[in-house]
């Protein structure tokens, strides 16, 4: 299941990252997108979000999560697997293209060109139900 976020955030967000890459020469958009996977997975993996924490007293605020909340730390670690569905799948598509697709740069513009991180720009009206007798 994707990720309940606005296509625009996604691709932001896999461009910060793509960033923070361009800026360590050291380190691969699979590298970054790995480390970003483990930070998200890690506020969750016990099942229970922590909203605060004190080190002095070692006690641990828990929170549940709001059903209306816009961005709930779950959301986020799904967008993180997806980043990496993503990478996977611009990975497999360039290499059966002929050109050299393991660069980077060529990585980071298949996975933007994705469907996944594109919005609905267009909607189609249901029309299903305009032949069935005494609908109208």
């Amino acid at each position: 299941m994707a990720a309940q976020i606005r296509a625009g955030l996604k691709r932001t967000i896999l461009s910060s990252l793509a960033d923070q890459v361009a800026d360590d020469q050291n380190t691969t958009l699979l590298d970054a997108l790995k480390a970003y996977r483990k930070a998200m997975v890690t506020g969750i993996q016990g099942g229970r979000i922590i909203e605060a924490t004190s080190q002095n007293g070692h006690s641990t605020k828990f929170r549940i999560p709001v059903m209306g909340e816009h961005f709930r730390q779950e959301d986020m670690a799904e967008l993180s697997g997806e980043f990496c569905e993503i990478y996977n799948f611009a990975v497999f598509t360039l290499a059966t293209v002929s050109t050299d697709g393991s660069a980077d740069p060529a990585i980071l513009q298949q996975m933007l060109d994705d469907d996944r991180l594109q919005s609905i720009s267009t909607v189609r009206h249901d029309y299903t139900l305009q032949s069935w007798p005494n609908y109208f």
